[in-house]
């Protein structure tokens, strides 16, 4: 059949243009719907909005997708059985239970919960992180400020330098590092990364460097509290199954010069901190 297509432009401003195009051609009746050819018939003058295309995927099941619960395109494909199990993108998930209550026993997925909390990274180490502060609001923290100090034994050698780094896990954040007067009285600086413009920087390793250095002197940093790290909890951590822990790594050439760092090790560095962001009724 026959049918006259016309496409029409209105500008308008300072002069108004109208422009139309027209063209005669045969359009020849498809055998299906899904042979169609997405043309939008109009009249002169009108404005023809383009055809409409299926939703996406929807031609597919929850069979299809392997989907066992949820919803798909308006379809039920089913739900999760179990006081512990969610849906997980179409698939159902055990969600371990686990609070500061329950730490260190079975999570009902068949793991066991986080740590239980722990303050202190250790009691005789020269390098240790512990917790100076935390703040809490309707029982649930908001933030903690770890502190890094060096208890160095009389005749130790001190660094110069030192090459701090953490393993962090759970649901916290570092958000910023205050130096004590110990690091300033020894004229000394915090590495900025040039890439945030924060005084500590997040490695491909996955750890968090702070770099304690200067570039105008050798100036020995002598023990004492260090550093302050404040951290902020997620907004959902109260729901967190999981603890935030706090890690020092046990490496070589933490500090310098080499005769400061292998007096480190003379007890592990390695020890966890574990802070949920549940407050304990004692606390």
């Amino acid at each position: 059949m026959s049918k006259r297509f016309c496409l029409v432009l209105v500008m308008t401003g300072a002069a108004a243009i109208v422009l139309q195009a027209c063209s005669d051609r045969t359009i020849t009746p498809p055998a299906t719907v899904e042979d169609s050819p997405a043309v939008s018939e109009c009249e002169p003058g009108q404005l023809c909005d383009p055809p409409v295309d299926p939703v996406a995927g929807c031609d597919q099941s929850c069979t299809d997708l392997g989907f066992e619960c949820g919803e798909h395109c308006g379809v039920s494909c089913g739900s999760c059985a179990g006081a512990q199990q969610a849906c997980v993108q179409g698939r159902c998930e055990c969600m371990p239970a686990c609070a500061l209550s329950t730490c260190e026993t079975a999570d009902g997925c068949g793991g066991t919960c986080g740590p239980c909390a722990t303050y202190e990274s250790c009691t005789d180490c020269p390098l240790k992180l512990s917790v100076m502060e935390v703040e809490d609001y309707g029982g649930v923290l908001r933030t903690v400020t770890l502190r890094v100090d060096f208890s160095p034994a009389e005749g130790d050698a001190l660094p110069g330098i030192a090459d701090i780094r953490m393993n962090v896990s759970g649901p916290v954040e570092l958000k910023s590092v205050g130096v004590s007067p110990v690091i300033l009285d020894a004229e000394k600086e915090l590495f900025v990364d040039p890439n945030t413009g924060k005084p500590f920087r997040e490695l491909a390793d996955g750890t968090t460097q702070i770099l304690i250095f200067s570039s105008a002197n050798t100036t020995k940093i002598p023990g004492g509290h260090w550093l302050y790290l404040k951290f902020k909890f997620a907004k959902d951590a109260a729901q967190s199954a999981e603890p935030a822990v706090f890690q020092l790594v046990e490496r070589e050439q933490i500090f310098a010069p080499p005769d400061a760092d292998s007096a480190l090790w003379k007890a592990p560095l390695d020890g966890q901190v574990v802070v949920w962001s549940q407050v304990a009724d004692d606390e």
